[in-house]
């Protein structure tokens, strides 16, 4: 009988090891074609929208507003800044989803899912507990 136990484990731990392998491999496979596929989306988004680059196209509105600034500073006028709001916290995108609906629109943005909500309203600044305590951002 003790023989029989022996021999039960010895193919109890070996049917274990090759049904571990081939799960193993099943995973890895499923790894590698997702991995092969996120590339092949990235590829074809990325193709779709080269181009040349023409920086006549584009419009440094930090620059501008910069140089305003400037000038209002040099004329004697008080320069005010808005509290800069909290970022808001949204929900988690699935990245390979977001890809691939890119891909099939064209390229296009989504339009929110309908019950979606909006947007989040941002979040009351903490700016004036931070002044109380002393602690810089």
């Amino acid at each position: 009988m003790a023989e029989h136990t022996a021999q039960h484990g010895a193919m109890d731990t070996e049917s274990h090891a090759a049904t571990y392998e081939f799960f193993l491999r099943i995973m890895v496979a499923g790894i590698i074609h997702v991995f092969f596929t996120m590339v092949a989306l990235a590829t074809e988004l990325i193709n779709r929208k080269a181009a040349e680059f023409e920086p006549q196209k584009y419009h440094n509105h930090y620059a501008e507003a910069l140089q305003e600034l400037v000038k209002e500073k040099a004329k004697g006028r008080k320069i005010v800044t808005a509290e800069e709001p909290e970022p808001a916290h949204g929900t988690v995108v699935n990245l390979m989803d977001a890809l691939r609906k890119s891909v099939q629109s064209g390229g296009k943005a989504a339009a929110p899912a309908a019950g979606a909500p909006a947007t989040k309203a941002p979040a009351k600044s903490q700016t004036a507990s931070k002044r109380k305590t002393g602690s810089r951002r």
